[in-house]
């Protein structure tokens, strides 16, 4: 039997018809969840949420928008000693005094000795935080604006700090590529890759929108893809077009080889030194890269040893 055609809408525009085969998402979504990097920032994180999964003290997560913040509440909750009960969210966003606190009261009765999660806590009356904070639920709350995280701060035991996207860019490869396995999968099609041109300009973008974005931009991507590998055309939406900085030289001036050292650097700028992502972005081996850097230094020494004599 065909599983049922879904047509979808994208920002009001009529996109094609796609098949979303219900049996691999459900296989993808029942994975464990688990924080996605091997920047320093991320390792960081994922000793910190492991840490924190296991103590029963009310966790704050700060971070901007789009961040991961509810995802992490959530893989506290997948890995705390309460795992087997239940788990909650609430905005507390756009609400009167007496409507949040007669909300808050029905999910903490709903949810009992499991999680709640309370996202914007900052406009929750301090009155009603301290009443939330005596239920027998332990509460995981989270804000966006660095002032209300440290008004906060002192209701809690333990404070996480979510990097923004644009400041772990050495994630972006890895996220990119669990992005387009999963929507593949959703979608029915047979996207299994993205060019390195691409790739290039993701990694050069800043994402305001943080990796909430990211995801969006590589579902819209692989929705509309025409072939197995995104390029270029595939995120024209985006507007990254002057994201890069200016080559630090004139091209008509220059050799292979300054074309080619510049093009390695930046890469690794941008990949916050990843010999083994510029690889991929490069398409060369991790060793030739490695081997070029060592070249880069030692012809670097002879120019340093010249200005100090100099000075």
């Amino acid at each position: 039997m065909q599983p049922p055609r879904t047509s979808i809408r994208y920002n009001q525009i009529r996109l094609p018809t796609v098949i979303v085969r219900e049996d691999c998402v459900i296989e993808l979504l029942s994975r464990p969840k688990r924080i996605l990097g091997s920047s320093p920032q991320i390792q960081s994180l994922q000793k910190i949420v492991q840490q924190a999964a296991i103590i029963e003290s009310p966790v704050l997560i700060y971070g901007e928008r789009g961040s991961g913040r509810e995802f992490v509440a959530e893989i506290l909750h997948q890995s705390s000693p309460r795992r087997d009960e239940p788990f909650e969210k609430m905005s507390c966003l756009g609400w009167s005094e007496e409507l949040l606190e007669r909300e808050l009261d029905k999910k903490l009765e709903r949810v009992r000795q499991g999680i709640l999660f309370l996202d914007d806590v900052n406009e929750i009356p301090p009155r009603i935080l301290a009443k939330a904070m005596d239920a027998s639920a332990r509460i995981i709350a989270a804000c966006d604006g660095a002032r209300e995280a440290d008004e906060c701060a002192r209701q809690f035991g333990i404070r996480i700090t979510l990097p923004p996207l644009r400041e772990r860019k050495l994630d972006v490869p890895i996220l990119v590529d669990h992005f387009i396995e999963f929507f593949a999968s959703e979608f029915v099609k047979p996207v299994r890759a993205i060019h390195p041109a691409a790739l290039r300009k993701l990694i050069a973008y800043q994402w305001p929108g943080n990796i909430r974005e990211l995801k969006n931009a590589v579902e819209r991507a692989v929705m509309l893809a025409s072939s197995d590998v995104l390029d270029l055309a595939d995120f024209s939406f985006l507007a990254i077009e002057d994201e890069e900085r200016p080559l630090q030289f004139k091209i008509p001036g220059a050799t292979i080889q300054e074309i080619e050292k510049e093009a390695i650097l930046r890469t690794l700028e941008h990949v916050g030194g990843s010999t083994t992502m510029a690889a991929k972005i490069l398409n060369m081996s991790v060793r030739k890269i490695q081997y070029k850097i060592k070249a880069y230094r030692h012809a670097d020494q002879p120019q340093k040893a010249q200005k100090a004599q100099g000075a």
